[in-house]
C-alpha cells in the first residue's frame, strides 16, 4: 500500500469515529433530606424504537449511562420504599453528557410521579 494511500485510508477512519452519534446522560439520586440513593434503577427508554437501557445508582447515587443514541429519551428512576419518577421528552444531542439530578420521595412502590 502506498504511503498516501494508508494516509488517506487513516484519515477516513478518524472521520468515521468522530462522527458517531452518541450521548451521555450522568447524575445523582437523592432523597428529600438530600442523602445519596444506591441501588437506584435508571431506565432510559425510546419510544420511537423502543430501545431502552438501564443502570443502578451506586452507593453515592450517582449513575452513568455512555454510548446512548440521539433524540428523544424517557428517563424513569425507581428505588424500594420510593415512588418512581418518569420524565418526559428528554432531548440528548450528538456529543452531550446531560446532567440530570433527581430526587425521590417516599412513598409506595406502585405509586409514580410524572
Amino acid at each position: 500500500m502506498s504511503k498516501k494511500l494508508f494516509v488517506t485510508w487513516i484519515l477516513g477512519l478518524s472521520c468515521c469515529f468522530a462522527q458517531a452519534d452518541l450521548a451521555a446522560l450522568t447524575g445523582t439520586i437523592t432523597d428529600a433530606s438530600e442523602a445519596a440513593v444506591p441501588g437506584a434503577r435508571v431506565k432510559v427508554v425510546y419510544h420511537g424504537t423502543g430501545l431502552s437501557r438501564e443502570t443502578i445508582s451506586s452507593s453515592s447515587g450517582v449513575f452513568r449511562l455512555s454510548a446512548l443514541p440521539i433524540g428523544v429519551c424517557h428517563v424513569e428512576i425507581s428505588a424500594s420504599g420510593f415512588r418512581t419518577i418518569k420524565t418526559e421528552s428528554i432531548v440528548l444531542s450528538v456529543g452531550e453528557t446531560r446532567k440530570l439530578d433527581l430526587k425521590l420521595d417516599v412513598g409506595a412502590v406502585e405509586s409514580a410521579v410524572e
